[in-house]
């Protein structure tokens, strides 16, 4: 499931109408229609009651609904700390660690002797 449909849900769920989600979000009512088929399915739940003036939440589709908002939340801030940090584009610099080698093992012909 993509996360852009997490915010379909709820333009939907705040509006109760996907012609009206459509136009807030830019784009088609069967782009909308589609997000929240493939939510339902995913979910295996049916998130809206669907009326000739629109649309209102199942009890599941509340339970669903709240649930995507608190992960959109939760993306936010992850978007917000990734942009105040940016990460290194790779980690090898963070786990380069100087390598102490005997000298014997790098000496070809030493011998060691162990007592």
């Amino acid at each position: 499931m993509r996360t852009h449909f997490f915010k379909i849900v709820q333009t939907v769920a705040q509006h109760g109408s996907f012609s009206e989600a459509a136009a807030i979000l830019g784009c088609s009512q069967s782009n909308i229609s589609y997000a929240i088929k493939e939510v339902e399915d995913y979910f295996e739940k049916r998130l809206f009651i669907r009326s000739r003036t629109g649309c209102t939440l199942t009890p599941e589709g509340k339970v669903i609904s709240q649930t995507l908002g608190q992960m959109l939340a939760t993306l936010e801030q992850l978007k917000k700390m990734e942009s105040a940090a940016p990460l290194p584009s790779t980690t090898a610099p963070m786990y380069r660690k100087p390598i102490s080698v005997p000298h014997w093992i790098t000496s070809p012909g030493t011998t060691r002797t162990f007592n």
